[in-house]
């Protein structure tokens, strides 16, 4: 009886020496699963203010190219008015 005993503790301290290096292999997996995840939403948050700057950048030169255009044509129509007039 003791040795039957002394089978099944020894069993029992097998198993959960598997189950211990199980959770551990389980745990290294996922804290390197949640590092990856945290590095791609840093990129992508980085990507994103990117995009976000090169966005207003364009509309700012979107918005200088309409008010050279408006310069442009008003400076032709003051010529033309002048060349009108006066000529």
């Amino acid at each position: 009886m003791a040795t039957s005993l002394a089978q099944r503790l020894q069993k029992d301290l097998e198993e959960e020496r598997a189950l211990n290096r199980s959770l551990l292999i389980n745990e290294k997996t996922w804290r390197e699963r949640t590092e990856q995840a945290e590095s791609e939403a840093k990129t992508a948050r980085a990507e994103c203010r990117e995009l976000l700057l090169n966005l207003e950048l364009r509309d700012k030169l979107n918005e200088l190219n309409t008010n050279k255009e408006v310069i442009s044509l008003s400076l032709s129509l003051y010529i033309y008015i002048y060349i009108y007039i006066y000529i």
